[in-house]
């Protein structure tokens, strides 16, 4: 992200102004203008596990592709066993 005016929120009419060049602790789900030119903007997801050790963990997976359509292998959920939780299934 530059320092150009982009904007985040939950929906295109819950919107937040920001100027900042990095955002942390977001959870969004619309974002528009985050560079000024062309370029890459990085997203980083961060997943907690609020279960048990014992059980296995089901993560809904959200496509949000702004009129654009997911492929059809693409997957809805995830099932990862809290044993062998590591951030390399992400």
């Amino acid at each position: 992200m530059d320092s150009s005016t982009h904007y985040y929120g939950t929906s295109t009419t819950n919107v937040t102004t920001s100027t900042a060049t990095e955002l942390n602790n977001i959870t969004a789900t619309y974002f528009k203008n985050l560079r000024s030119s062309s370029g890459t903007v990085t997203f980083t997801a961060v997943w907690e596990d609020n279960s048990s050790e014992d059980t296995s963990n089901t993560y809904t997976i959200k496509y949000v592709l702004g009129g654009g359509t997911k492929g059809t292998n693409a997957p809805t959920s995830r099932v990862i066993p809290s044993s062998t939780y590591s951030e390399a299934y992400f």
